[in-house]
């Protein structure tokens, strides 16, 4: 216990030390993001700053994908920590001096956050790597935002995972719900699964001023959308988590023609089987129903996307652990409600055992949402998310020995 706490303490000291060299990594990723699929100059960037540390990596994984090693030498007992890498289509307003300087692409994700945390965490690593009692593998993921193939998958069947004895993986992400600095861990399910569904309806187009004369696919398609998000609170018990969102409505190309067709589109999100289940059941009995009292042809399509994913509470204890030894107990949130996004690192968690971790990048006054134009997260989320990742890597003796599992130290 004596060595890893002297351990941090060194790397805490590395990372004041080019903090701001570290800071320019996550500038640097902010300002060139990459949608997903098309992460090659973000890869060329984090192979550039491993290989120059001297740490082994591999490139090419899924696609644009990533994996380094530290200590891993001898086939040593080794911990995982994934990162993603990709970037979404939206037009940058965050005021940051950094901002996105690719048009119609921003990180509003958080993932330059992980990415130069988890990057920053290597180089320490790298320079403390004798006193490691276990190795680390890091883990640059690409397409995270790329539902439903994602980018995990390609990368867990390009090998991700082997080569080397790894024991748990571990990932971290941004939530604004949460205060700057602090952290959060669930035990049991943290990743909902989310099913895409897609809708056409059709019907008889024609002049506005005669609805008598056709079948206006406009209202089916209305009614479906009032009933469709209202479904969980009616069907789903109270205790669970369940959301359905209609994110695009389409139809109609002018004022006074009523179309021949109406498109929805939206996505489902849960943790129970059984209330996915009976939410895809009743939401095509409702399109069924109002088809028949519309007189539209109402076709409803299913596409499933990211499964659930479930912090292993052993993993999740063993983070929390890590976090209150190494940064503070008062930095861990006790309870924080089910998180309704989906992520493909519950791929890796089929795989491993392991747990996600929340970070916390809310701001009091200032209302943030992921996938915002408006985001904008500080860089001393950096630095905690780095620390816990740090953490994470030289406390792995104990989740492999099982000692500490039971309260927090």
């Amino acid at each position: 216990m004596k060595g890893t706490n002297e351990t941090m303490k060194r790397m805490d000291a590395l990372l004041r030390q080019d903090w701001e060299k570290y800071a320019e990594i996550r500038h640097h990723l902010h300002a060139h993001p990459e949608k997903s699929n098309q992460e090659k100059e973000t890869a060329a960037y984090l192979t550039g700053w491993l290989r120059r540390a001297g740490i082994p990596c591999r490139t090419g994984l899924g696609g644009y994908g990533i994996i380094a090693d530290i200590g891993t030498e001898r086939n040593r007992p080794t911990v995982a920590i994934r990162a993603d890498m990709d970037a979404l289509a939206l037009s940058e307003a965050s005021g940051l001096p950094f901002a996105s300087q690719t048009p119609g692409v921003m990180h509003a994700c958080g993932h330059d956050v992980h990415m130069s945390a988890l990057l920053t965490a290597g180089l320490i690593l790298q320079q403390v790597k004798e006193s490691l009692s276990c190795g680390v593998r890091l883990i640059f993921q690409p397409a995270e935002e790329n539902g439903p193939v994602g980018g995990a998958v390609p990368m867990i069947s390009d090998g991700a995972l082997d080569g080397a004895d790894i024991r748990a993986v571990f990932a971290a992400h941004a939530m604004p719900q949460i205060p700057e600095g602090a952290f959060a861990v669930v035990k049991g399910p943290a990743l909902a699964a989310n099913d895409n569904f897609y809708v056409t309806v059709t019907g008889k187009g024609g002049h506005a001023a005669m609805p008598h004369a056709c079948v206006n696919p406009l209202l089916a398609a209305s009614q479906l959308v009032l009933h469709f998000c209202a479904l969980p609170a009616q069907e789903i018990c109270a205790h669970h988590a369940a959301v359905i969102s209609v994110g695009k409505y389409s139809g109609g190309i002018r004022r006074n023609i009523i179309p021949e067709k109406a498109e929805l589109e939206g996505t489902m999100r849960t943790f129970d089987p059984k209330d996915r289940e009976k939410l895809m059941q009743r939401m095509d009995e409702i399109s069924c129903g109002i088809a028949r009292s519309s007189q539209t042809d109402i076709r409803l399509v299913w596409q499933p996307s990211f499964p659930m994913g479930a912090n292993e509470p052993y993993a999740a204890q063993y983070l929390r652990n890590a976090i209150s030894r190494h940064l503070g107990k008062d930095l861990l949130m006790e309870e924080f409600p089910p998180f309704m996004g989906s992520d493909d690192f519950a791929y890796f968690l089929r795989e491993r055992p392991g747990a996600i971790l929340w970070v916390g990048t809310g701001i009091p006054g200032r209302p943030q949402e992921l996938h915002s134009p408006e985001l904008s997260i500080s860089d001393n989320v950096l630095k905690n998310l780095c620390r816990a990742f740090l953490a994470v890597a030289i406390d792995f003796p104990d989740f492999i020995e099982g000692r500490g599992m039971d309260t927090l130290l």
